[in-house]
Order: C-alpha cells, then sequence, then structure tokens
C-alpha cells in the first residue's frame, strides 16, 4: 500500500473529513447511502465494487464516519 493513493468514503455531509484526503494529497471514491425505508444506511455492496475496481492495494484505507444527524441508521 505504499503507493496507494485511493480512499474509499461512505459519505457523510461533514466537509472536514472530505478536506483532509485532499490535504494528505489521496483521491476520495465517494460511496453515496442508500435510502432504507426512512434512513440512511453504508452501501456495503458499492464498497466492495470499488475495491475490486481500483484493486486493494491501490486503497490506502476506508475512511468510514458516523453521524447522529437524522435519518441515520445503524449498519449491519
Amino acid at each position: 500500500m505504499k503507493n496507494a493513493k485511493y480512499v474509499i468514503w461512505p459519505r457523510i455531509d461533514q466537509k472536514t473529513c472530505f478536506k483532509s484526503m485532499f490535504t494528505a494529497n489521496l483521491t476520495p471514491i465517494v460511496i453515496e447511502p442508500i435510502l432504507d425505508k426512512l434512513e440512511l444506511t453504508t452501501n456495503l455492496d458499492e464498497i466492495e465494487k470499488q475495491i475490486k475496481l481500483y484493486g486493494a492495494d491501490n486503497i490506502h484505507c476506508i475512511f468510514s464516519t458516523t453521524s447522529c444527524f437524522a435519518p441515520r441508521g445503524y449498519d449491519k
């Protein structure tokens, strides 16, 4: 992972996390949440798809954040 430049980021509407990726000279891969009834959940299938697409060795990390803002549901 020495040359990995991508960060998988399950999107959340707080810009500090996003800005930190650019500051570290990394490229975010934004994963949109899924609307499940009235709650937003993390799209785990899309995260897996992007890891396969870009290659695990090119992914620096998965930058997962939590939010207390409604309507956020728990992740599996």
